[in-house]
């Protein structure tokens, strides 16, 4: 290929980019997918749901209003916020329906065992008779490590409780600039373009989708332990 066919490839390739940007973002809710256009900032929590959407309480969790008073809390990720689903199908409000009680929903994907060990305090304020915490061992106990490597608070914390916050990064040592950086680009371009978030968006569903077979695959082969 000569460098004439080379800068008209080029040119197509940049176009037909922009095409699919443009088209995107007049048919579809732009951002699909970006952190940004559903979360804020928590120093504690990395996040919380924005306030402003429609099923997102004051607090920046998925109830209709922030009560003084429920009979039970409900803490967890993904599968407690209802992932997918509308708010009324999210199983706590499931089991407020079923159980005639109020039920309070602290749940957020991507939520962890140190997200639920500060909600605590958060959820004894509401002062339930029940609380529930739906702990889902595939990735709950990872996101310790997550959450610490990106938030100062728990790193200060795990000293003070005598834990080694290095533990938590590969040899003890904080990940590479390289990594960093790829992931900032990663970020920028899932949060500022209509491409990005879209293929963020069909990555994680696909994962999803992974992550569930694999779980039912371990379950059904007899050679498995557990």
């Amino acid at each position: 290929m000569n460098l004439r066919n080379l800068f008209l490839s080029v040119i197509l390739l940049t176009v037909s980019m922009l095409v699919i940007e443009f088209g995107l973002r007049l048919f579809t809710p732009f951002p699909i997918h970006a952190h940004s256009a559903n979360r804020v900032e928590d120093p504690y929590l990395i996040y919380r749901l924005s306030p402003s959407l429609q099923d997102a309480d004051r607090s920046g969790f998925r109830n209709s209003a922030v009560p003084d008073e429920v009979n039970i809390v409900a803490l967890g990720d993904s599968h407690t916020f209802g992932f997918n689903v509308r708010s009324e199908d999210s199983w706590p409000q499931q089991l407020a329906r079923m159980s005639n009680m109020t039920v309070y929903n602290f749940g957020l994907g991507g939520y962890g065992s140190l997200h639920y060990y500060y909600l605590i305090n958060e959820a004894i304020k509401l002062k339930p008779r029940h609380l529930i915490l739906a702990l889902y061992l595939h990735n709950d106990l990872n996101d310790v490590c997550k959450t610490m490597r990106k938030l100062p608070y728990w790193q200060s914390w795990a000293e003070e409780q005598g834990f080694d916050p290095g533990a938590c990064y590969e040899s003890g040592k904080p990940r590479s600039t390289n990594r960093s950086s790829e992931e900032a680009v990663s970020r920028f371009l899932r949060e500022n373009t209509a491409i990005g978030s879209l293929f963020s968006h069909v990555w994680d569903l696909f994962s999803d989708r992974l992550s569930a077979e694999g779980e039912v695959l371990a379950v059904e082969d007899d050679s498995n332990p557990t």
